[in-house]
C-alpha cells in the first residue's frame, strides 16, 4: 500500500491534481457522450419506427402476395396492411379527387392515430391504436368544407357509402410526397373491393408492415429477397423523417467532435503535468534507491501510482459523464415520444478506457526512465538526467493519440484532419512565437520597466516560451473551432427553417384559377413564393430502349443510391413523374454535368437530378423519350443537376427548358407563407379552389424547429465541458513554468524590485503570451473550420474576419489573467523564502 500512501501525499501537488482532474475531464467527456449517443440511437430506432407505423414495411405498386403474410406469421412477426390510392369522394352534387388509404384492422403496428369529433376544433384529441371500423371512414378536416359533410354523414368512395365517425388529425406513416396530399380518407381494407375502386391496372401502393425481433424481421426478409421484384421496396427508418434524422445526426457528429477536443485537450494537460511531475520526483527516486530500491520497483511503484489515480479519477469522471448525459438527455428529451433506455456498461467502459489510455499514453514517456536515476544525485544537483528525447515523446503522444481518437470517434476523416491541422498549427506556431518575441523585444522594449522585464523573461526562457504559445494557441484553437462549429451548425439548422419558410404547398392551380387565387391572396395580405408549371409524364424510352429495362440493370449496379435520393427515391420513376420547365437554373440546384439551356439550339432539351441519371445510367446527349397525356415527346439531356430535396422548395427530376411542354395543359404549384392566426385560409381557399391540393407543412416544421432548439441545449452544455478541458491546459501549462518562475522573482525581489512592477511584468509577459496564442489560434481554428466544415459536417465555409480580431484580444486577456492569478502568491513571498523555493 505504499503507493496509495504516496499517491495520497503526492496529491497536495499541484502537477497530480492537474493529471487527476484532466483524467476525471476525459472521463467525464467521453463516457458522457458515448452514454448519450448510444441511449439516443437505441431509442430513436425505437421511435423512428412509428414514422412508417411499423419496424419494416415492403411497398409495391401492385397487390402484396399473399403468401408472404403466411411466411411473416410462421416467422413470428405482426402484420398489418396499407392500401393507398387517389380516388374522387362524393356527398351529393360536392365532390374531391381525395387521398385514400385502405388499412387493416392492426393498423398501425407501431405508434398512435390522433383523431377529434370537430373539423377545425379544439375538443380532446383521441390517440387511437387502431383505424376505422368496417362501414366508417376517418377524414381530415379540409374534405369538411369541401363536401359540405359533417360527422355522421355518408360520403360515396367508388360504389360504397361510408359512415364519416370521426375527423383524422394525423397518422404516423403519412407520405410526405408533394402529389400524395389530397385530403387523407382512411378506411377499412374490408370495405375496399365493396368499392370497386381498385381495378387490374388501377394506381396505387400496396404495403406489408412488419413488426418483431430485428433478427427475425432480417431473416424474414433475407429469405424473402428472392422473391423481391423491382416493383417491391424495403423501407426502413433510415428512409424516414430525414431531416430530423440528419440533424440529430449533425448533432451528434458535433458532440463527438467536441468529446474529441476534449480527450486532445486532456492528452495535452496530462502531458504537461507529467513533465513537471517527474522533474519534482527526481530527489524523491534518487532517495529510494540509496535506500535500497531496484528501478523495477521503482516503475511499479510509479505505475500503481498512476493506476490508482486513473481509477479514482475515472469513478469520479463516471459519475460526472453519468450527470451530463442526463442532462443532455433532459434537454432533447421531448424529441422522441418514448423513454430513453438505461445506460449500457460499454460505453460507460469506453470514458473510463479513455481515462486510462490518456494518462498512461501521455504520462508514461516522460516518467519511464525516472528509475534510472542514480543515488548519487541527492548529492550531486548538478548530475543530468537521462530522459526520453523529446522528438520520440512528441511522436509518441501524436501517434497514441490519433490512435486513441480514431478508436474512440471511428472517423478517420474527423481524427485525420485534427490531428494533420494540429501538427501543421503547432509547426507554424512555433516560427510564429519566435518571431514575435522577436518582434517584441525591438519594438516594445521602450514601452517601460513591465515591458522589458517581461520580454527579457520571454527572450531568456525562448525554447520555453515557443511551448507555452504552442500549447496555449493549440487550446485556444480547439476552443474558437468548437466555437465557430457550435455557431455554424445552430445558424445552418436555423438557416433552414426560417420564422418567414413556406408553411403550405398549393398544388393542381389551373391556369384559370390564378387570377382569383391571387385575389384572395391579396385580400388576406398573403404572398405567394412564385408559381410552377407542371404537367404530368412517364419516361418510356432511353435511347430508344424500354426504360423500365434500364432502370432495373442500373438498380442491380447500384444497390445504395437509393439512399441518397428524394424521400421517395427513384422508386418515383416507375410512375408518372412531375415535370416542369425554367429559363432560370431554380436556387438550391446545381449544375454538375453540361450546361443550362443553349439559346437558338434546335430540338428539345431537358435537365436531369443527379441521382434519377445514376438510377438510370444517363448520360448528357442520351434521348428519354416521355408519354404525355398519350403523346410521346423526345428531348435530349443537355444537363445534369444536384439539388436538396429538403430545401422547402418544389424540386423536380427533370426540368424542361421554356416552351418545351407548350401543347400540353399545364397545372401549377406554389408555396407560401400563412400565419398561424389565419387557420381558416385553407377552408376558405378550397371552397373557392375545390380541385386545388393544399400541403399544410406547419407540423413537419414545428418538429424541426423543436429538435433545432433543444439539440442546440445539448451543443452548448458540451461546448462549457471543453471550456474546462481547456481552462485545465492553460493551468497546466503556467505550472509547469513555475520552478523557473520562482528562481527568476526570487533573484528580482533580492535586487530591489517591487511588488507592483512585479505583479505587471508577469501580467505583460502572459497577455504577450496570449497575444501571439491568439494569432496562432485564430489561424488554427479558420484552418480546421474549413476542414471540418467541408469534409465533415457537409456545410459551406465562410471566412470569419472577426476571429482575428477577438481571438488575441480574447486571448491576451484571459491568459494574462490566468498566468497572473496563477503566480501572484510567489510576488508576496519574501525574497529569502522564494530563494530558499528556488533552490530546494
Amino acid at each position: 500500500m505504499l503507493s496509495i500512501r504516496l499517491l495520497y501525499r503526492n496529491l497536495r501537488s499541484p502537477e497530480v491534481r492537474i493529471l487527476g482532474l484532466a483524467t476525471l475531464m476525459a472521463v467525464a467527456l467521453v463516457s458522457a457522450i458515448a452514454i448519450f449517443t448510444d441511449r439516443l440511437q437505441q431509442a430513436m430506432e425505437t421511435e423512428s419506427h412509428a414514422f412508417i407505423a411499423a419496424d419494416r414495411l415492403i411497398r409495391s405498386n401492385k397487390p402484396i402476395n399473399e403468401q408472404w403474410y403466411v411466411q411473416a406469421d410462421a416467422a413470428g412477426l405482426k402484420t398489418a396492411q396499407t392500401i393507398s390510392f387517389a380516388s374522387m369522394v362524393f356527398n351529393g352534387d360536392h365532390s374531391h379527387l381525395a387521398s385514400v388509404k385502405a388499412v387493416s384492422t392492426n393498423y398501425p403496428l407501431i405508434g398512435k392515430l390522433e383523431t377529434r369529433l370537430i373539423p377545425f376544433g379544439d375538443d380532446p384529441v383521441k390517440f387511437d391504436t387502431t383505424g376505422p371500423n368496417p362501414g366508417e371512414v376517418w377524414v381530415e378536416s379540409r374534405l369538411f368544407p369541401l363536401l359540405k359533410l359533417s360527422v355522421g354523414q355518408s360520403i360515396e368512395v367508388g360504389e360504397r357509402l361510408l359512415v364519416v365517425s370521426r375527423v383524422l388529425v394525423s397518422e404516423p406513416d403519412r407520405n410526405q410526397g408533394f402529389m400524395n396530399f389530397g385530403a387523407r380518407v382512411l378506411m377499412h381494407v374490408d370495405d375496399l373491393a365493396s368499392t370497386g375502386v381498385i381495378q387490374e391496372g388501377s394506381r396505387a401502393t400496396f404495403s406489408l408492415l412488419l413488426a418483431g425481433s430485428k433478427p427475425s424481421i432480417d431473416q424474414y426478409l433475407k429469405d424473402l429477397s428472392p422473391a423481391l421484384s423491382v416493383h417491391e421496396r424495403v423501407v426502413d427508418v433510415a428512409s424516414a423523417q430525414k431531416r430530423i434524422a440528419r440533424s440529430l445526426e449533425t448533432a451528434r457528429s458535433f458532440l463527438m467532435l467536441a468529446s474529441v477536443f476534449g480527450v486532445l485537450l486532456a492528452g495535452i494537460a496530462i502531458a504537461i503535468a507529467a513533465q513537471r511531475f517527474c522533474s519534482r520526483h527526481i530527489d524523491q527516486v534518487a532517495l529510494l534507491k540509496s535506500l535500497g530500491a531496484v528501478s523495477g520497483q521503482i516503475r511499479k511503484l510509479y505505475l500503481a501510482q498512476l493506476a490508482w489515480l486513473a481509477l479514482l479519477a475515472s469513478v469520479f469522471g463516471l459519475i460526472l459523464g453519468l450527470v451530463v448525459q442526463s442532462l443532455i438527455a433532459q434537454s432533447i428529451a421531448q424529441l422522441v415520444t418514448v423513454s430513453l433506455p438505461a445506460p449500457s456498461l460499454f460505453p460507460a467502459m469506453l470514458g473510463v478506457l479513455a481515462g486510462f489510455l490518456c494518462l498512461f499514453f501521455f504520462a508514461l514517456p516522460p516518467l519511464w526512465p525516472l528509475p534510472q536515476v542514480a543515488p548519487i544525485k541527492v548529492l550531486r544537483r548538478e548530475m543530468v538526467i537521462a530522459t526520453t528525447p523529446k522528438l520520440a515523446q512528441l511522436g509518441i503522444g501524436l501517434v497514441s493519440l490519433f490512435l486513441l481518437l480514431w478508436v474512440y470517434s471511428g472517423a478517420f476523416v474527423l481524427s485525420s484532419s485534427v490531428m494533420a491541422i494540429w501538427t501543421a498549427v503547432a509547426v507554424i506556431a512555433v516560427l510564429l512565437a519566435r518571431a514575435g518575441i522577436w518582434l517584441l523585444g525591438r519594438y516594445a522594449v521602450n514601452l517601460g520597466s513591465q515591458w522589458r522585464l517581461a520580454i527579457a523573461s520571454l527572450k531568456r526562457r525562448g525554447g520555453e516560451s515557443s511551448l507555452q504559445v504552442v500549447v496555449f494557441g493549440t487550446a485556444l484553437m480547439l476552443l474558437a473551432t468548437l466555437l465557430l462549429v457550435r455557431s455554424s451548425l445552430i445558424e445552418e439548422w436555423r438557416l433552414q427553417l426560417p420564422a418567414e419558410a413556406p408553411n403550405h404547398f398549393v398544388v393542381n392551380l389551373g391556369p384559370q384559377e390564378i387570377a382569383s387565387f391571387e385575389q384572395l391572396l391579396a385580400a388576406k395580405q398573403l404572398q405567394h413564393k412564385g408559381l410552377y408549371p407542371l404537367v404530368r409524364g412517364r419516361i418510356t424510352q432511353v435511347n430508344g430502349e424500354d426504360a423500365r429495362a434500364r432502370k432495373a440493370i442500373a438498380s442491380q449496379d447500384d444497390k445504395t443510391q437509393e439512399d441518397n435520393a428524394e424521400p421517395e427515391g427513384p422508386e418515383a420513376l416507375s410512375r408518372e413523374l412531375n415535370l416542369s420547365w425554367s429559363a432560370e437554373l431554380p436556387a438550391e440546384n446545381i449544375i454538375e454535368a453540361g450546361q443550362w439551356w443553349v439559346q437558338d439550339k434546335p430540338g428539345v432539351f431537358i435537365s436531369v437530378e443527379q441521382e434519377m441519371a445514376k438510377s438510370m445510367n444517363l448520360a448528357l446527349g442520351d434521348t428519354l423519350t416521355f408519354s404525355i397525356g398519350g403523346l410521346t415527346l423526345d428531348a435530349e439531356v443537355q444537363s445534369i443537376r444536384s439539388l436538396r430535396w429538403d430545401s422547402l422548395q418544389p424540386n423536380f427530376y427533370v426540368l424542361f427548358q421554356p416552351g418545351a411542354l407548350a401543347q400540353f395543359a399545364p397545372m401549377y404549384m406554389t408555396s407560401l407563407h400563412v400565419p398561424s392566426d389565419q387557420g381558416r385560409f385553407v377552408a376558405n381557399l378550397l371552397t373557392q379552389h375545390p380541385t386545388v391540393l393544399v400541403i399544410e407543412m406547419e407540423k413537419i416544421f414545428e418538429q424541426v424547429r423543436q429538435v433545432i432548439t433543444q439539440v442546440s441545449g445539448a451543443v452548448e452544455l458540451v461546448f462549457w465541458l471543453v471550456l474546462v478541458a481547456a481552462l485545465l491546459v492553460l493551468v497546466a501549462a503556467i505550472s509547469a513554468s513555475m520552478d523557473s518562475r520562482i528562481q527568476e522573482l526570487g533573484l528580482l525581489r533580492a535586487m530591489g524590485v517591487t511588488r507592483t512592477l512585479l505583479r505587471q511584468r508577469l501580467f505583460v509577459e502572459f497577455c504577450c503570451l496570449g497575444l501571439l496564442s491568439g494569432l496562432i489560434a485564430a489561424l488554427g481554428a479558420e484552418s480546421m473550420l474549413w476542414a471540418l466544415q467541408t469534409l465533415v459536417f457537409k456545410i459551406q465555409w465562410v471566412p470569419h474576419p472577426w476571429i482575428w480580431l477577438l481571438t488575441p484580444g480574447f486571448s491576451g486577456l484571459l491568459i494574462g489573467a490566468i498566468g497572473f492569478w496563477a503566480c501572484r502568491h510567489l510576488v508576496n513571498l519574501p525574497p529569502a523564502t522564494v530563494l530558499r523555493m528556488a533552490a530546494s
